[in-house]
């Protein structure tokens, strides 16, 4: 959890800086909405946003990162996109949060829950994209701490992070996240 002088420091380092960073945190499954966030970026490139992305978790298969990356390679988002692997221990956590601009967690995972990557991504003044997924409702309020969108539509995640970018409104996010 960051301090409230570290989340000042984030906040005033996201105002001056034009790109925006975005973070998923889970396990590399397709219902948990990661190829959506991927399926994105392309969007924000054309809008002219220049967008950098950490993509966080394990792969339950060599072929599910395999078919990651060439999807990478066909969207040309080489130079914007690292998968991070698994990523363990507080410390490594707290410093992709610190890093991250958004997290996004667009999930239909049957039984989400109550993701605890949200739970840490807003006790880090990082503002969150998700879906109505299980008590996900319940833990971000739509247009307070994030945003939260339908699940399957890179377009509309698209949309919230344009949204989010916003200086103004990301710092409100943050501040509403964090409080």
């Amino acid at each position: 959890i960051s301090t409230t002088d570290e989340v000042k420091t984030k906040q005033a380092e996201r105002a001056t800086r034009k790109s925006v960073r975005v973070l998923f945190v889970g396990n590399m499954i397709p219902s948990k909405g990661y190829v959506d966030v991927l399926k994105a970026l392309p969007y924000l490139v054309q809008r002219g946003l220049d967008v950098q992305a950490r993509f966080a978790g394990r792969w339950p298969s060599g072929t599910a990162r395999d078919e990651f990356n060439a999807l990478i390679r066909s969207k040309d988002l080489e130079g914007a996109v690292i998968h991070e692997g698994s990523v363990e221990g507080d410390e490594a956590m707290k410093s992709l949060y610190a890093w991250a601009d958004l997290v996004a967690l667009p999930s239909y995972y049957p039984t989400e829950a109550q993701p605890l990557v949200l739970v840490e991504a807003m006790a880090n003044g990082t503002p969150v994209i998700s879906s109505h997924a299980g008590s996900i409702p319940e833990m971000v309020r739509d247009g307070e701490e994030g945003v939260l969108i339908p699940t399957r539509s890179p377009i509309a995640i698209a949309d919230a992070i344009s949204e989010l970018s916003e200086p103004g409104r990301w710092t409100n996010a943050s501040t509403a996240a964090f409080s």
